[in-house]
């Protein structure tokens, strides 16, 4: 029975029925097909990922812990600041009495 889509409705319930057992069993076999086929795919990509060194498959992190140069001194403890990330607590007590964080450079730091 081939049937094309204008003559389905000419089909009896019985063939509809049969029709659809026999595509939902076509579908099931494509999809089993498909999983199989991409399992194996995965499997030469996991085997071959195996070959190279954990370094090469993970991806590149900037390195941490990289210290800059102070720019800022406390005049009265001596504690410096690079000028990045949180403002100092000493720094930030003075400049709420009035201070400017200018007042706290180092001669010859170069940066904001």
């Amino acid at each position: 029975m081939k049937a094309g889509f204008g003559e389905l409705d000419k089909l009896a319930l019985e063939e509809l029925f049969d029709l659809r057992e026999r595509v939902e069993a076509l579908i099931d076999q494509r999809i089993a097909t498909d999983k199989l086929e991409l399992k194996k795919r995965l499997a030469r990509i996991e085997q071959y990922e195996r070959r190279k060194p954990a370094s090469a498959l993970m991806p590149r992190i900037a390195p941490t812990g990289m210290s800059a140069a102070p720019k800022y001194r406390d005049p009265a403890s001596g504690a410096t600041w690079s000028g990045r990330g949180k403002v100092p607590r000493w720094m930030r007590h003075l400049i709420e009495q009035g201070a400017k964080r200018d007042d706290f450079r180092i001669p010859g730091a170069t940066g904001r």
